[in-house]
């Protein structure tokens, strides 16, 4: 992603999918691959690949890194209401999560 080969981050995501590896390494993918549709500007496609499933029954280290960058997604394709819930989801789960707390300062009451 970072050397722009977004071919080659589309190639792996559809080759990961197909092995469905442990859920921490799907998760890791799919945020990868979400970012290079962002850094392409394409943040609806981002937005697609990082929204999947229900609510998990236990929430895992790998759930609250995708709410945090799907709640990233959100905000930055100027969706606060969407973003601020799912960064108080985020919060709630590791209130010292990066910097949500600051994430959900910066969004206020809206």
């Amino acid at each position: 992603r970072a050397l722009r080969q977004y071919d080659l981050v589309d190639q792996l995501w559809e080759e990961m999918k197909l092995v469905s590896p442990h859920p921490m390494m799907m998760a890791e993918g799919r945020v990868a691959t979400a970012m290079s549709y962002a850094d392409r500007g394409d943040l609806q496609s981002a937005i697609r690949i990082m929204t999947h499933g229900g609510e998990p029954s236990h929430v895992q280290p790998h759930h609250v890194l995708e709410w945090y960058v799907l709640a990233d997604l959100h905000d930055r394709a100027g969706d606060p209401v969407t973003a601020k819930r799912l960064f108080a989801k985020v919060a709630k789960a590791d209130p010292e999560f990066y910097d949500v707390t600051t994430r959900l300062a910066a969004l206020g009451d809206e």
